[in-house]
């Protein structure tokens, strides 16, 4: 009995020691807590950055400080022997003030009172709260170290002195963007923050051993192999067929690959792919009938995803010839639709003269003057010159003229084409067509007559345009009789008369400038139901500003 109460005595005495001394700790601990409620405990710190015993105000504006400081401070990213230098911003990290200003404050107010206790003394430093996109970090750095990095290559097979050889196999690297942020911000209270760019190794899927094993087989993949449509044969270079023999990773069996016939198919398409060609018209006035001038032709296109698998199973099979899957396309514009295009009648003619023009000159006249006449324009269209036009050079046919440009006179393509905008911007005007696009030359041409009735162009701009308002069809076309050339637009009238009032001259200098006025007036029987205006502004005479194309 006695050496039970012996124990219990022992026992008895520290537990009321003990939860005395737990009172006091306790206390202790509210004290400071309610001391420091609106402040952040002693010894605490942010990464270096000693905030002890601030209230939250002065430690929130002595972190949001270092944040900026922090955010463009100098980052050097280390791949072997090169340097990268970068910063928090530039990668898109964040660091978050108010968050990592909670984490310090709440570093020693959290677990039970014997963990408060040992912490209360205890310095403690918390690292920044931040947030990364790794999708920035990846394309911010990726276009600096990314060409340093061993790119991950499959072994593969090339065709080098006829004879078929395997290139080896490489492993890659690429930049482990989830990475990086956490070794930066761990390192950020370093005066040099340097860090080795952690990378992700890449392991080829097919490898040198893998071809080996499958040599043997690579001669029936290998055959001579022609793909054709209609008179058109094009026999598939062996170094080229070399790069569509796939191999499975998971069965290692060898294949085809389809996607590669078509990358080599869109590379041949031009000689298997032809355009529609319209046919060329032309308005008879006497016999008031529509003439075909050219015949329409047939389009032919190449349709790539059916012809690249038809290639790829022939050879699978062993076939040594495909026919191609080609699309024929008919014209647009044939006999068969002349009564539907409604062209009936002459809705307005322009003229103009080009006489003393040089010999180079009149052929691009003609040159142009073709390539307009024939336009079918369809009804709400708009007509654009430039693009109807295409390229003017040697090879479409036009001869050099020499013009000033500068304080240099040299040759440029198409001197004369704006002799044809002209003609047809006042056929346009007697067709009661609305000019959606219109300008004048920078100073007055003889060859166009009273000036302000002038329509210029050049590549890109000015360009000339109208529309076709009608509800059918219009078309264009020229002839020439000596040295006048004439346009005319042919449609279905719209009951609308149209007037051009010759140009009157607002103002006129002695240098050669001037500025004029042309109106067009539209009618419906007697009464006029729109006006019109064309403001022209010329220039005094320089041949330096000259356009080659007048």
């Amino acid at each position: 009995m006695s050496d039970m109460q012996l124990t219990w005595s022992h026992v008895k005495k520290p537990i009321v020691i003990s939860g005395i001394s737990l009172g006091i700790i306790a206390l202790s601990i509210t004290g400071t807590a309610y001391a420091y409620r609106d402040s952040i405990y002693p010894k605490i710190s942010v990464q270096g950055i000693d905030i002890s015993s601030k209230n939250l105000k002065e430690a929130f504006t002595i972190l949001q400080e270092q944040n900026k400081t922090l955010s463009e401070k100098p980052i050097i990213l280390t791949y072997e022997d090169q340097e990268y230098s970068t910063t928090l911003t530039e990668l898109g990290i964040t660091l978050n003030t108010d968050d990592t200003l909670v984490k310090a404050y709440k570093i020693k107010r959290e677990g039970n009172i014997i963990e408060r206790l040992q912490k209360l003394f205890q310095p403690i430093s918390v690292n920044w709260v931040y947030s990364s996109d790794t999708e920035n970090i990846a394309s911010s750095l990726g276009a600096k170290v990314n060409p340093a990095l061993n790119t991950l290559a499959d072994a593969k097979l090339d065709y080098i002195n006829e004879q078929v050889t395997i290139i080896p196999e490489q492993a890659g690297e690429s930049i482990d963007s989830e990475a990086i942020a956490p070794l930066i911000i761990t390192e950020l209270n370093k005066d040099d923050v340097r860090i080795e760019i952690p990378l992700k190794k890449e392991l080829p899927t097919i490898t040198s051993a893998s071809w080996e094993a499958q040599k043997s087989d690579l001669d029936t993949f290998l055959i001579k192999h022609e793909i054709f449509f209609s008179e058109t044969t094009i026999t598939i270079p062996t170094e080229e067929m070399i790069t569509w023999i796939t191999i499975d990773p998971k069965t290692r069996k060898l294949g085809i690959s389809q996607d590669t016939i078509k990358e080599y198919l869109k590379s041949v398409q031009k000689t298997l792919t032809s355009q529609p060609v319209d046919a060329k018209l032309r308005f008879d006035s006497a016999t008031q009938q529509i003439q075909i001038v050219q015949e329409g032709k047939e389009g032919a296109q190449l349709m790539i995803d059916e012809s690249s698998r038809r290639i790829r199973d022939d050879i699978l099979a062993g076939v040594a010839k495909t026919e191609l899957f080609v699309a024929i396309t008919s014209p647009l514009i044939d006999e068969s639709q002349f009564d539907a295009l409604g062209l009936k009648t002459l809705l307005g003619r322009g003229e103009s003269n080009f006489r003393g023009s040089s010999k180079s000159r009149v052929k691009n006249i003609n040159v142009a003057a073709d390539k307009i006449s024939s336009t079918l324009i369809k009804p709400g269209e708009e007509f654009s010159f430039v693009n109807t036009l295409g390229k003017v050079d040697a090879r479409s046919g036009y001869l050099p003229e020499l013009v000033i440009k500068g304080k240099k006179t040299i040759p440029e393509y198409g001197g004369g084409i704006c002799q044809v905008s002209t003609t047809l911007f006042r056929a346009a005007l007697n067709a009661g067509l609305p000019i959606t696009a219109r300008q004048n030359h920078s100073y007055i041409v003889n060859y166009y007559g009273k000036p302000g009735l002038d329509a210029t162009i050049y590549i890109p701009k000015p360009d000339f345009k109208f529309k076709n308002d009608t509800n059918n069809y219009i078309l264009l076309q020229h002839y020439i009789v000596g040295t006048i050339i004439y346009y005319e637009i042919y449609g279905t009238s719209t009951g609308k008369t149209a007037k051009t009032i010759d140009p009157v001259v607002l103002e006129s200098s002695p240098d050669g400038s001037m500025k004029t006025v042309a109106y067009r007036e539209i009618y419906e029987g007697e009464n006029m139901i729109k006006r019109d205006a064309f403001y022209s502004t010329y220039r005094p005479p320089n041949k330096a500003t000259s356009n080659p194309l007048q």
